[in-house]
């Protein structure tokens, strides 16, 4: 991610994964199930789906010449929000083609759980199944205990925002 108080791109991957998982009794299930739909409502095919939300954000809604460290507040929900936005459109979509019905809190609780966890056991399971290659967390990104209350409050505000699609 652009900011360091926001998650880290193998906390969004990892998500992604749990959230797949949610959507079925087993994540391969569900891969089986986004791979071999033919007949759905979304003109997205599964593949390009699955490519969008392991590739990194590409909205920004701070301007180049703002510091990464210097996001609080209204920007850094702004930044969040959009960064998390197409996330969740991509779940959105994932459900769809599961035939599963996407709730948006429960998608934003799953997030932020990653988020206040480092979702350390998900990467492991991630790591031990030979599914992704999970890059190791940035030991520099803060936990979630270390990012400042106030800011934990507009990251979580907008996790919530993204996931009803109301940035």
């Amino acid at each position: 991610m652009r900011h360091r108080h926001t998650l880290s791109l193998a906390t969004w991957i990892s998500a992604a994964t749990l959230l797949l998982a949610a959507c079925s009794d087993d994540a391969a299930t569900t891969a089986h199930n986004v791979s071999s739909t033919s007949s759905t409502s979304s003109t997205a095919e599964p593949d390009s789906t699955l490519k969008r939300i392991t590739a990194p954000p590409t909205t920004s809604a701070a301007t180049t010449t703002t510091s990464e460290k210097d996001l609080h507040g209204a920007a850094l929900y702004l930044q969040t929000c959009l960064d998390s936005l197409d996330y969740f459109d991509a779940i959105r979509e994932l459900a769809d083609l599961a035939g599963e019905p996407f709730d948006a809190k429960e998608a934003a609780d799953g997030l932020l759980e990653l988020a206040r966890t480092g979702g350390e056991e998900l990467r492991r399971d991630l790591e031990a199944s030979g599914d992704l290659d999970v890059a190791a967390a940035d030991p520099d990104e803060p936990t979630w205990d270390e990012i400042p209350k106030a800011d934990r409050t507009e990251i979580e505000r907008a996790v919530y925002a993204a996931a009803k699609g109301d940035c």
